[in-house]
């Protein structure tokens, strides 16, 4: 609606400011389920690899810290975003873990 786009497709690697201001908005914290580090100290990550045709999107996008980041690239891992936003993680032992993203607003 302001013109500022917030995906780049996969035309570039590195989200534009406006998609990494709306995902950290969004998630706030790293999104992995009890990691409480602030996003804004997280790496935005490609939920689907960008090398494997993910779009720079920020429905495509979470912030992740290094530690959980770097643990998602491990064998056995899968990660999926849904199209409500939450991201769902698997884990080599098969179990699945989901975190919904905070609302935005709250409803009075």
């Amino acid at each position: 609606m302001t013109g500022t786009p917030i995906e780049v497709g996969r035309h570039r690697y590195r989200p534009s400011a406006a998609t990494k201001e709306l995902v950290q908005v969004r998630d706030r914290e790293c999104r992995v389920p009890g990691c409480h580090r602030p996003v804004q100290a997280c790496d935005l990550d490609h939920v689907q690899p960008w090398a494997h045709g993910g779009n720079t999107h920020h429905a495509n996008l979470c912030g992740l810290c290094r530690r959980d980041h770097r643990l998602k690239d491990e064998p056995g891992w899968h990660h999926r975003m849904t199209d409500t936003g939450a991201l769902e993680i698997t884990t080599p032992a098969g179990r699945t873990y989901r975190n919904e993203p905070e609302p935005l607003t709250t409803t009075a």
